[in-house]
């Protein structure tokens, strides 16, 4: 399925290439967790802080693995900011 992924910080360099700015279209797989989903692109999750989801704020990362995408979805993940 294909989704929006944008991440910020010094989370843009696990974009793909092809990404404009901070955000990629790319595919990932059907129901795929938030979580997978940063798997999948190298995001280190300990470091996560933050995700949106279409636009609504989820600050806690252990519950990411509970919220599965759709097709057209757009996340954003945001890193720890010290």
């Amino acid at each position: 399925m294909m989704i929006t992924l944008k991440l910020w910080g010094h989370f843009t360099q696990f974009l793909p290439d092809g990404a404009e700015g901070y955000a990629a279209e790319v595919e990932v797989p059907d129901n795929a967790t938030a979580r997978e989903i940063a798997e999948l692109f190298g995001v280190p999750f300990d470091e996560c802080r933050l995700m949106l989801l279409n636009g609504i704020t989820h600050p806690s990362p252990p519950v990411w693995g509970d919220i599965r995408l759709k097709e057209g979805d757009a996340i954003a993940i945001l890193p720890n900011i010290h």
